[in-house]
């Protein structure tokens, strides 16, 4: 990455006043971290550069937190400083190029103008994208070389690299990239490693987070391009991305958080189209039984009546591919009203917290169970996070978006038929994180065949 401290007479002011409480201990971003960064991001998007905040509170933020944040929004190499008094700490944040915004917008408008068609999917755009600066960028090694000495090359680090010079380092691709999805309205923020002292991007592409590197992709080799790091899952980014998701200093998923925040979007899958539609309910729960999903009870499938909490909570167990952990672990939860046969399933989820009672020492078992409940199950064991990529309340409208709401569900009605449906759609549904679908992930947990699936048609081929 290469990081550079250049000094620019260039800084817009703004005065921002804002009051906090004091802060208790920082497990990832604080709530005061996101607020200071995302007035930094809006107040530049405005044209301005200067945060001031009522210092009467306790302001002692991570200044690394608010400027890896910032800086994966921002398509500028960006100077940070910070100051305060008794009053007062003042954020500012300083671009580095010798060339307005404006005049950079425009060159990047004019660059688009060359690859990108009307009618294009946002697919077809990025990789235009990532082409252009491929053939039209070579990687400056003389710049990477001074590393700790690179005024002389302080284009390199910029959008002005790729654009007007023709030569940069990794910074000056991922934020030229950067610049690019924002002009043409596609969610994408830079994210840097200093183990590897590199920086690359990531894209909100139908539905989902995806790794583009374009310094690695370019051989610098006339017209080759190489595809080997593009539009890559996290998951498959091994080199670029930790065991625990990490980049700098943050979680990936702090940044998506923020990115989705920002752009107003969610991660969620686009619908895709179902080998299920057509088939009967009752079809559906025999090619769950074989799967070991759906099991029914001694008066058979019961697909008419509503399904209980505690069948909900024996399926969810199934779809987290936890069934064979709960049932040889000790059952432990405050309930007194558990059926045997869904007391170990309850306690696994009571345990992980994924389940409450409906009082303090009652589960509910019996009582009946809401579709956005479910949607809700389902929803959490493919990856995605209530309250940022979807909401309980409108669970099912969700369900319906990715394609695994029930069909033939009768208005205000839920039964285990709708159950059975949603369970055997689903599993063809993407999980948050890797992009597998549902049933490849509980195929590599040992607790579906994915080969009968397929040979059930359970999901695509």
């Amino acid at each position: 990455m290469l990081k550079k401290h250049i000094r620019s007479g260039f800084c817009l002011l703004l005065c921002l006043i804002l009051a906090f409480a004091p802060l208790h201990t920082r497990a990832l971003s604080t709530h005061y971290e996101r607020l200071i960064s995302e007035g930094l991001v809006e107040r530049y998007d405005m044209g301005d550069a200067v945060l001031k905040l009522d210092a009467a509170a306790d302001w002692d933020m991570s200044f690394q937190t608010i400027s890896e944040l910032v800086s994966s929004l921002l398509p500028h190499n960006l100077l940070f400083s910070v100051e305060g008094d008794d009053r007062f700490v003042t954020y500012v944040i300083t671009p580095t190029e010798t060339h307005t915004r404006h005049e950079l917008e425009q060159l990047a408008a004019a660059r688009l103008e060359q690859v990108i068609t009307p009618g294009m999917s946002d697919t077809d755009k990025l990789r235009a994208m990532h082409d252009w600066l491929v053939l039209n960028t070579a990687y400056n090694y003389d710049a990477a070389a001074a590393a700790s000495s690179v005024d002389h090359y302080s284009y390199v680090y910029t959008v002005e690299g790729p654009l007007i010079y023709g030569s940069a380092v990794c910074d000056g691709y991922s934020r030229a990239l950067l610049l690019f999805c924002r002009l043409e309205g596609i969610p994408c923020i830079r994210l840097s490693s200093e183990a590897l002292n590199h920086s690359y991007n990531a894209v909100l592409v139908e539905g989902t987070w995806r790794i583009i590197d374009v310094t690695w992709d370019d051989p610098d080799q006339g017209d080759t391009i190489y595809y080997d790091n593009f539009l890559k899952y996290p998951s498959e980014m091994t080199v670029h991305l930790p065991g625990d998701g990490s980049t700098t200093h943050l979680p990936l998923e702090e940044y998506f958080d923020f990115a989705q925040a920002y752009y107003g979007v969610s991660a969620l899958p686009a619908p895709i189209p179902s080998p299920l539609d057509g088939r009967s309910q009752a079809e559906l729960a025999e090619l769950l039984r074989a799967q070991g999903l759906f099991l029914g009870t001694d008066l058979g499938y019961e697909l008419g009546r509503a399904p209980t909490r505690a069948e909900l909570a024996v399926l969810f167990v199934r779809v987290l591919g936890r069934e064979a952990a709960a049932l040889t672990a000790p059952v432990s939860t405050p309930f007194t009203d558990l059926p045997a046969w869904a007391a170990p399933h309850i306690s696994d989820l009571y345990g992980a917290g994924l389940a409450r009672g409906m009082s303090e020492n009652l589960f509910g078992a019996q009582a009946p169970a809401a579709a956005r409940d479910y949607a809700t199950f389902l929803l959490r064991a493919m990856g995605y996070r209530e309250g940022t990529d979807f909401d309980w309340a409108t669970a099912m409208e969700t369900a319906a978006a990715m394609s695994f709401a029930p069909t033939r569900q009768t208005p205000g009605s839920f039964t285990r038929g709708d159950v059975v449906e949603m369970t055997a759609r689903a599993l063809a549904a993407p999980m948050a994180k890797t992009g597998r679908t549902l049933a490849e992930h509980l195929a590599q947990l040992g607790a579906l065949d994915l080969q009968l699936a397929y040979a059930q048609e359970l999901i695509p081929t």
